[in-house]
């Protein structure tokens, strides 16, 4: 692999190596290489990420967000020694709490059971699918030789998938609540367009978007929380800020008013990026830096180093939400490539930015 800053011209067209994808959700937009059925499948997926259409989830994310701080301030009130909390286990069932109601329909209970001070089966077939998408970026073909971690893999992954192919029975079926998930949504658009996805493809993509939406947002949501927890000057710019507020009723467009709130979530992608590295194929030989590299070699634009240049952000240690007023971080954290960049940019990111700006 090279690692570089700058990266030549073709880097924002080219693939990446998605084996480690595809062997967890091979139908998915995270697993197909770009390519005919890549950009049929992106065109069908995308629409549903909208403004209008996260609008229309934004409730769904807002209560979400105020049972997440209900159970917190229930844990700070009790009466006898509250034992250190693990902050990001709770948000970790916020974020998997929305995605099932989201993509699904479906309650996962995972906020409730954190409550009772249990795990729901939900949450715990969620580890287990992102503990296998890393043995397969670090193992490769050999991943499958941990037989007993495949087979619970196998079964984690059996949890999502019949849960996403019963919306679609229900959706089918006439339920309008079903037929709002984005699972139901996505075989609508893919049978009105002609072209049809299975049952099992629709549970591929529930599956990728997990992958891809679920872990990033609790780990950014909880370093957020932890630099404005250990910055209370800026906490209280920001809480000034959203004072007026509803929450019940904020719209998309609502939350992007509030800068301080955005530079917040951003400054915390910066700080603490959930995803450092991004790479890429070269699609053929190229010179890279005076460099000659073989077509396929992978090349990584080190987010960190982006992050850290003080040309970009004046005192880049700083922890400072006033960057993004000032426009350091470009539309949608473009300057740290905060959700990816050209074809691959995440198809999700407004419902990412909805998640975080509403907690």
């Amino acid at each position: 692999a090279v690692y570089v800053k700058d990266v030549p011209g073709w880097y924002r067209k080219a693939d990446s190596d998605r084996s480690a994808f595809a062997a967890v959700a091979p139908r998915s937009l995270l697993a197909l290489p770009m390519g005919p059925d890549w950009a049929m499948q992106r065109r069908l997926v995308a629409p549903l990420f909208s403004t209008s259409s996260i609008d229309s989830f934004l409730p769904l994310v807002h209560a979400k967000s105020l049972e997440l701080c209900e159970l917190w301030r229930t844990r700070a009130s009790c009466e006898h020694e509250v034992p250190e909390q693990d902050v990001h286990e709770t948000l970790s069932s916020w974020s998997l709490d929305i995605f099932g109601h989201v993509a699904c329909a479906h309650d996962f209970g995972a906020l409730a059971s954190a409550r009772e001070e249990r795990q729901s089966p939900y949450a715990a077939a969620a580890k287990v699918i992102l503990q296998e998408l890393t043995r397969r970026f670090l193992l490769g073909k050999l991943a499958p030789l941990q037989r007993a971690k495949t087979r619970a893999f196998k079964g984690a992954l059996q949890l999502y998938r019949s849960t996403a192919e019963a919306i679609l029975q229900r959706a089918a079926a006439g339920s309008s609540e079903a037929s709002g998930s984005l699972a139901a949504k996505l075989a609508k658009c893919a049978e009105s367009g002609g072209s049809a996805l299975t049952p099992s493809a629709v549970a591929d993509e529930m599956t990728g978007l997990l992958l891809a939406g679920h872990e990033t947002s609790s780990n950014t949501a909880t370093w957020a929380l932890h630099l404005l927890a250990t910055h209370p000057r800026e906490q209280e710019q920001v809480r000034a800020e959203v004072a007026a507020l509803d929450l019940r009723r904020a719209s998309l467009a609502d939350l992007y008013k509030c800068s301080l709130l955005q530079g917040v979530m951003f400054e915390a992608l910066r700080l603490r990026p959930t995803v450092p590295l991004v790479p890429r194929l070269a699609p053929s030989r190229a010179t890279i830096h005076g460099y000659s590299v073989a077509k396929g070699t992978r090349i990584v634009q080190n987010k960190i180093a982006i992050c850290e240049d003080a040309s970009l952000f004046p005192e880049p240690a700083r922890f400072d939400p006033s960057r993004f007023g000032r426009g350091e971080y470009g539309a949608h954290g473009a300057t740290i490539v905060a959700f990816g960049v050209g074809p691959r940019l995440c198809v999700g990111y407004r419902l990412a930015e909805a998640q975080g700006l509403s907690l």
